[in-house]
C-alpha cells in the first residue's frame, strides 16, 4: 500500500512538473533567491523558465543591472541536477548538487572605478555574518560541475578609460573535485 501511494506520489510530480504552473512558480522561486542574493541597487529580471526538474531547468533573458547598467547577462543556461543523488544528498546537507551548467551568450561588462573600484565587487549583498576566527581551517571538498560557455563576452573599462573586449568564448571545464 506504502509503496503504491509512493509511486502514484512520484507520477503526480512528474505529471506537475511539465505544466505551466509549476515552470512559473520555479520561475518566481529562481528569480526571489536570485533578488535575496544581490545589494538593494541591482536588478535582476528573469523572462522565462522551462524545462523539467529531472533533465534540466533552462533559463532564457536573465539580466543583472547596477544603476540602470546592464553588468551581466545571459541569453540562455541550462542547469542539471542528479535528482536521486540530490534526494539522497538532502537527508544529509540542504545543498544542491549541481552535474551540468551550459552558459550560452553570456556576456560580463566590468568597469572599474577609481574610488570604488570594480562594478561587480559591489553586486552581491554583504554578509551578515563575522568570519570565524579558527586557528586551524576546516578541511573543504569542492564539487565542481560540467560546465560549457558558449560564445561568451567580456568586456572590461578601466579607470583610465581604455577598454578590453573578449568576444566568442568558449570553455569546457570537465568534471573535477578538490580537497
Amino acid at each position: 500500500g506504502v509503496g503504491v501511494l509512493l509511486i502514484l506520489l512520484v507520477v503526480g510530480i512528474a505529471i506537475y512538473s511539465r505544466t505551466a504552473h509549476f515552470q512559473q512558480l520555479l520561475r518566481s522561486q529562481i528569480l526571489s533567491a536570485l533578488q535575496n542574493s544581490f545589494a538593494a541597487d541591482v536588478e535582476v529580471s528573469l523572462e522565462e523558465v522551462s524545462g523539467l526538474v529531472w533533465n534540466g531547468v533552462e533559463i532564457r533573458d536573465l539580466s543583472i543591472r547596477k544603476d540602470g547598467v546592464e553588468v551581466v547577462s545571459l541569453a540562455r543556461g541550462v542547469v542539471s541536477v542528479n535528482v536521486l543523488a540530490q534526494l539522497v544528498a538532502a537527508l544529509r546537507t540542504s545543498t544542491v548538487q549541481v552535474t551540468d551548467i551550459t552558459l550560452v551568450e553570456p556576456a560580463v561588462h566590468l568597469v572599474q572605478d577609481p574610488q570604488t573600484g570594480w562594478n561587480v565587487a559591489h553586486l552581491l549583498k554583504p554578509s551578515d555574518q563575522p568570519e570565524p576566527q579558527t586557528k586551524e581551517p576546516s578541511p573543504i571538498s569542492i564539487m565542481l560541475p560540467q560546465v560549457q560557455i558558449e560564445r561568451g563576452l567580456i568586456t572590461a573599462r578601466l579607470a583610465d578609460g581604455r577598454e578590453f573586449r573578449v568576444s566568442e568564448l568558449t570553455i569546457e571545464i570537465g568534471r573535477a573535485s578538490c580537497r
